[in-house]
């Protein structure tokens, strides 16, 4: 209790530190007025059945090889040299003709690959959600889709049996922002409801196995700084994973 408990301590000390200069920039909903995904009145949206490729020669840089991905990394020239946060998202916003063309596997990869996604500067997961989704059109059309929680419970359960090969710090701490989004997305209400006996009880697992993952982590004193205890302590979970 006491280790958990200074890991805690620990991580908070060294988002502070090292995040508040870039919190306001990056923190443009005001928390006050972040808006919860699990609202229940919600209407979601059916996946669509197009084929991506027909819009390769509309957008050649996003779609290429029938996939889409970013056209800049956040090692890009281009991202570097911008001179604002406004500007870099800009930049990186998946153009909304791709976004409503798109698969809800393929959104949930978006936004898992958005090169801006770094959830330590958010004091929590509605803001950083909320935020993301006014400026990236991938999150947004995501959260409106039915099958979202479903696309990602099977994301969350993969990257749960790959955790632990990864060896590159920056994949992991990608890999732990994703598998993050992905239990926030199954623990929505619209998410969580659908969920049968045994698929709550893996999920169980697989939150023990982050908060392993990151204590571990920490005790590494590894370049990966991730606190997930915000999010699985919330509330609204606290029944379910207890």
């Amino acid at each position: 209790m006491k280790r958990s408990l200074f890991v805690m301590i620990t991580v908070a000390a060294i988002c502070c530190f090292a995040g508040c200069a870039q919190k306001a920039e990056h923190k443009t909903v005001k928390e006050e007025k972040a808006a919860s995904t699990t609202s229940d009145t919600t209407q979601y949206k059916s996946e669509p059945k197009g084929d991506i490729d027909v819009l390769k020669k509309s957008y050649p840089d996003w779609i290429k090889n029938g996939e889409v991905n970013y056209p800049y990394t956040l090692k890009s020239q281009e991202l570097k040299e911008a001179k604002s946060y406004n500007e870099r998202t800009k930049l990186v916003n998946v153009p909304q003709e791709i976004t409503e063309s798109c698969s809800t596997a393929e959104l949930l990869h978006l936004i898992e690959e958005y090169p801006l996604l770094d959830l330590s500067l958010y004091d929590t997961m509605d803001i950083a959600v909320e935020n993301y989704r006014n400026v990236n059109t991938a999150f947004d059309e995501f959260f409106q889709r039915e099958n979202g929680p479903k696309e990602a419970l099977n994301a969350l359960q993969q990257n749960a049996k790959n955790l632990s090969a990864i060896k590159d710090p920056e994949v992991y701490k990608r890999t732990l922002d994703g598998m993050q989004l992905e239990l926030y997305v199954v623990l929505s209400a619209h998410g969580y409801e659908s969920l049968g006996a045994k698929q709550a009880a893996n999920v169980k697992q697989i939150v023990t196995q982050m908060k392993d993952a990151i204590e571990r982590d920490q005790a590494n004193a590894s370049t990966t700084k991730i606190d997930i205890d915000k999010l699985i302590t919330d509330k609204r979970w606290t029944k379910e994973l207890s």
